[in-house]
């Protein structure tokens, strides 16, 4: 499990997140929602590792990110919303490049090339990364992410600027990743996508945690036909 436990954050004294507490379990799609300037990326930034908490703690698998950082962050994969390359290296070359970086990373031959094949890469993966379109770059950046086999899979913005097939391919991809002993979390606005596509929903305001369930029980208990509805309903509540 994916655990995070009253994790706050305060940013030049004012409370960004305020004790967020909820799970996330393998086999699960949870869409992280707000509005702007709700906490997302804050949230997104403590997970990776990249801000510290001002209190609270996440556990990936019973390992505390505050207490054993580098075999928590061995637990988590990330794909950001804009992806970054050194574009002079072809795709292959940059997959290489980042598991040197990890420094103990065996290269598994066929696990990359299960996983090229997956996101239907092989047309382009010995490209100059420079002449890939987004949504390839996309592709690149989930393969990326994946090379050294997380349980957890962090996502921003994952869908943005993709046409219908890449999207429709990778939506697969990520059923197929999270079906085992992993889980993925998105942020996205595209409200429905996440109702389509995700299982569950966590729903941030203004740093708090308003509600974190199965998108079907938030539809069938709250008498609404859409997650938007159910959406804009609980932001407006709140206020």
């Amino acid at each position: 499990m994916l655990e995070i436990k009253k994790l706050s954050k305060q940013i030049e004294g004012k409370n960004i997140i305020k004790s967020l507490d909820f799970t996330i379990k393998p086999g699960q799609i949870v869409a992280l929602l707000g509005p702007n300037g709700a906490g997302k990326t804050t949230t997104i930034k403590l997970l990776l590792g990249l801000l510290n908490p001002t209190s609270g703690d996440i556990k990936a698998d019973s390992i505390s990110l505050l207490e054993d950082r580098k075999n928590y962050l061995k637990k988590i994969g990330y794909v950001p919303d804009e992806p970054f390359f050194y574009e002079e290296l072809k795709g292959i070359e940059f997959l290489r490049f980042t598991i040197d970086l990890w420094g103990n990373l065996t290269y598994d031959q066929d696990h990359y090339n299960r996983l090229i094949q997956y996101l239907k890469m092989e047309s382009f993966i010995n490209d100059p990364i420079y002449t890939y379109s987004y949504g390839m770059k996309k592709k690149l950046s989930l393969l990326v992410s994946l090379i050294h086999k997380p349980n957890y899979l962090i996502m921003d913005e994952p869908f943005n600027g993709l046409d219908p097939s890449t999207t429709h391919n990778i939506k697969n991809f990520l059923y197929e990743y999270s079906s085992g002993e992993t889980a993925v979390l998105l942020s996205t606005h595209m409200l429905d996508v996440a109702e389509k596509f995700c299982t569950h929903v966590a729903i941030i305001k203004d740093g708090n945690l308003i509600i974190f369930d199965e998108i079907k029980n938030i539809k069938s208990e709250n008498q609404v036909t859409t997650l938007e509805e159910f959406f804009i309903y609980s932001i407006n509540k709140e206020e």
